[in-house]
């Protein structure tokens, strides 16, 4: 093979996942979403995708695509209230959002780990609008960065915070509260049976360093983190999609999904002031 090598450990290699589920359903011509750019990228890469291949269903790689097309949707909704606003888009990986919901005035930040970042500005070049971020999300010195761009502010994390334990992410959630009032932010979350189901499939890829830590079940509880979070929708991950037309085994995976709640996307917003006890 021919291409640009990955040379990443576990927890990062786990960035080719959902680009490789997004381009297969691509190229298989799925109606919920077209993701070209993920295609392109892939056609790029010296990886041996066979050791995934026969592991990663349709219903795995629906469910990243389903988790897109809905990100995209709060995003393109966001935009219309505030054409110029600024996404920040946390854990960005190898992800592709930018392309699909340019509307030609956002500014748009992707922040990742600095060997992340490096692979990542070889296949998706910055532009005069996008900016990628070298850093741990756990870092916060990141956000005196975005803190000088346009407001209005969405981020999105995408795959990102189950790999965090809850008191890292309680930390994340109130220095942000602080740094940005008025800020959202849309993420997905599993339930704590969906992260140990989903730490076995990384195990049977080979990517068992890749360990996830936090799982939700009611995103209530993110109101009790800080005083100004307020939730804004919690809902399961094939809302809304047209589903016709999918594999019966997957059919049953998202019929489950919506009785139980196992992956959910999780919509919230810091107030500009705290809330009145």
């Amino acid at each position: 093979m021919s291409g640009i090598q990955f040379n990443l450990g576990q927890v990062p290699e786990t960035l080719l996942l959902p680009l490789w589920g997004r381009a297969e359903l691509t190229r298989a011509g799925s109606p919920i979403l077209q993701d070209r750019v993920a295609a392109e990228i892939i056609d790029k890469l010296d990886y041996d995708f066979s050791k995934v291949r026969g592991d990663l269903d349709y219903s795995k790689n629906l469910s990243w695509l389903a988790r897109a097309r809905q990100f995209d949707d709060i995003i393109r909704a966001f935009l219309s209230r505030s054409p110029e606003a600024t996404v920040v888009n946390l854990g960005a990986g190898l992800d592709t959002t930018s392309a699909r919901v340019d509307n030609g005035t956002l500014r748009w930040f992707d922040l990742d780990l600095p060997e992340v970042i490096e692979v990542r500005k070889s296949l998706i070049p910055e532009t005069s609008r996008s900016t990628c971020i070298a850093a741990s999300l756990l870092d916060h010195e990141w956000m005196a960065q975005v803190a000088s761009a346009p407001q209005r502010l969405l981020f999105v994390a995408g795959g990102v915070l189950f790999y965090f334990s809850e008191s890292a992410l309680v930390d994340l959630f109130r220095a942000m509260g602080r740094r940005f009032p008025g800020a959202e932010i849309v993420f997905d979350a599993m339930t704590p049976a969906g992260v140990k189901k989903a730490n076995g499939m990384l195990r049977k890829v080979g990517m068992e360093g890749a360990v996830m830590r936090w799982g939700l079940t009611d995103a209530r509880v993110l109101e009790s983190w800080q005083a100004n979070v307020e939730l804004l929708d919690q809902f399961e991950y094939f809302r809304g999609l047209d589903l016709r037309g999918i594999p019966l085994k997957t059919r049953v995976m998202t019929i489950a999904n919506r009785l139980l709640r196992v992956m959910t996307i999780v919509h919230c917003r810091w107030r500009s002031a705290p809330a009145v006890a």
